[in-house]
Order: structure tokens, then sequence, then C-alpha cells
């Protein structure tokens, strides 16, 4: 049996076309779901393998990309995803992971740039599994405001050492007061 293992600093999670509720948490497991890929290995020729994705070491800061730009093949373009996505104030890696381990298959995953020309990633030795559970506070949150890849432009929503919550956008930044709902990305932006 070959293995190969790499070192990720960010997660990209997919997004499902037939569901229009999804939560950070589940996208989080289904990245974790084992798939059966296309893949020729030079040591035994087989034609597929089983890929297994492993959270070997939580990493300090814990950061998400929800890849709501999809490729379309045939018209040689992305186009976004619009589905309202949940995301807690805090996700608890730990627990996710516990529960979603042995859920079963998920739908086969993009590749993070499929219409990028292809590069071969190097990879790095894993380190032994953190068995402590770990719980991640959100502190910012990157969106795209607009309707397609295209047009809009990037904001950002973050949240100070204080507690205060601020939107950043291109010059502008605006404050929310103590008590003042907390900002959501809407159903449209990429969060």
């Amino acid at each position: 049996m070959c293995s190969v293992t790499e070192r990720f600093r960010d997660f990209s999670l997919d997004f499902r076309g037939d569901v229009s509720q999804l939560s950070v948490g589940a996208m989080f497991r289904s990245y974790f779901d084992s798939e059966t890929v296309e893949a020729k290995c030079e040591h035994c020729e087989a034609a597929s393998a089983l890929l297994e994705t492993q959270l070997s070491e939580a990493p300090r800061l814990l950061v998400l990309h929800l890849k709501r730009f999809v490729p379309n093949m045939e018209k040689q373009c992305y186009e976004k995803q619009h589905q309202a996505v949940h995301i807690p104030y805090t996700l608890n890696v730990g627990s996710l992971l516990g529960k979603g381990e042995a859920t079963g298959s998920s739908p086969a995953r993009l590749p993070a740039r499929p219409l990028a020309s292809s590069a071969s990633p190097g990879g790095a030795p894993a380190e032994e599994a953190d068995p402590e559970p770990v719980a991640y506070k959100l502190r910012a949150v990157v969106a795209h405001e607009g309707l397609t890849p295209r047009s809009g432009h990037y904001v950002c929503y973050a949240e100070s050492s204080k507690g205060e919550w601020f939107l950043y956008d291109d010059s502008r930044v605006k404050q929310y007061a103590r008590g003042e709902e907390k900002p959501t990305p809407n159903a449209g932006d990429d969060p």
C-alpha cells in the first residue's frame, strides 16, 4: 500500500448543490470523508486510490475557505454558489471529527483551483494526532459581495481583541455598537 502525506495551512470546503441551507460544521466534517479517486500509482500500477484525510495536528489558527466559485467546464468560467451558510461563533473541531469519521463517502471534491494549471504539491510527514478536542472562536470573515466572480468586491468582518466587531469595506470602517446584532454575511456572500 502506498501512502502520500501533504500539509495544508487552510481547508477548502465544497458546496453541495442539493442542499439549500449549509453549515460550516457539516462542510468541514465532509472534508474528512473518505472517497475513491482515479489515480495511477507509479509503484503498484493501481488505477484508483482511497483518499483519506486526517487532521494530524490542530492548527493554532483555523482558516476555512468556502469554495463558492465553482468551475463550469463547458463555459470555461467560474460560477458563484449563492446558498446560505450557517457560520457558528465557536467551531468545536474535536466533536465534529469524532462524530463524522465513519459517516461514509461524500460526493467527489473539486481541486482548490480546477481551472488553474496543474502542479505537483510537495509532501511533508504527518505528526502524531492531537487527542485533545479543539474549539475555534470566529475572529474574521472575508466575504465577496456580488453576483458573479467577475463583479463585486471583498469586505472583511473582524473582531478586535476587546470583542468589538468591525466591517472593513475599502476605505470605510464601521464599528458595530455593543448589543447591535453581530455581522453575518448575506446568503450570496463568500464567507
